[in-house]
C-alpha cells in the first residue's frame, strides 16, 4: 500500500511540477537518500543506485540527475540520512525537501539500497519538519550486518 501511495506521489509531482512531456515510465522512485559531505565535494546517492557529487548542494543534485536513467524527484524521498558532516546542510533542505521526511545521520558510509527495508521497519522518529538548529539526529548503525537506530534526546553541546 506503501509503494501504491510512493507511486501516487511521483505522478501528482510530475503533473504539478515535471517538466513538460515528462514519460511517466521514466520516473526513477526514490524512497531513501544518503548525502554525504566529504573534504572538497557532496555527495548525494540513492536507493535507486544513483550517485550524484559536486561542491555544493545544488551541482550534487545537478550531476545526480543528470547522470540517471530517468527521471529522478529527491523531495519525495521518506527517509533522509546524513554523515555527521552533513548536517549543516539541514538548513538548505528545509526549502526543498518534504518536510515529513524521515531523519537520521550516521557516521560512515552506508549501503542505500541494503538500509531502506529496514527504515521502512524502524522508521526514524524525527521529522524534517521537526528539526531545529541544535537538535540530535537519530544515529543510525551498522554492527555485524545489521542496523540499528538510536534515539538521543539530549541537545547538542548540553
Amino acid at each position: 500500500m506503501k509503494r501504491i501511495l510512493l507511486y501516487l506521489g511521483i505522478l501528482a509531482a510530475v503533473c504539478w511540477a515535471g517538466e513538460p512531456g515528462t514519460d511517466i515510465g521514466m520516473l526513477i522512485p526514490v524512497e531513501t537518500v544518503f548525502i554525504q559531505k566529504l573534504e572538497n565535494e557532496i555527495v548525494i546517492e540513492t536507493d535507486s543506485g544513483d550517485r550524484g557529487t559536486g561542491a555544493t548542494m545544488k551541482q550534487a543534485a545537478e550531476d545526480l540527475k543528470e547522470k540517471a536513467d530517468g527521471v529522478i524527484y529527491l523531495d519525495t524521498a521518506d527517509y533522509l540520512i546524513l554523515n555527521r558532516e552533513a548536517e549543516a546542510l539541514l538548513y538548505q533542505l528545509q526549502s526543498n525537501q518534504k518536510q515529513e521526511v524521515a531523519l537520521c545521520e550516521t557516521e560512515g558510509r552506508i549501503d542505500v539500497e541494503e538500509i531502506t527495508p529496514f527504515l521502512r521497519a524502524h522508521k526514524p522518529q524525527l521529522r524534517l519538519s521537526d528539526w531545529r538548529a541544535g537538535m540530535t539526529l537519530p544515529g543510525l548503525e551498522e554492527a555485524e550486518g545489521s542496523f540499528k537506530i538510536k534515539t538521543k534526546t539530549a541537545e547538542k553541546g548540553g
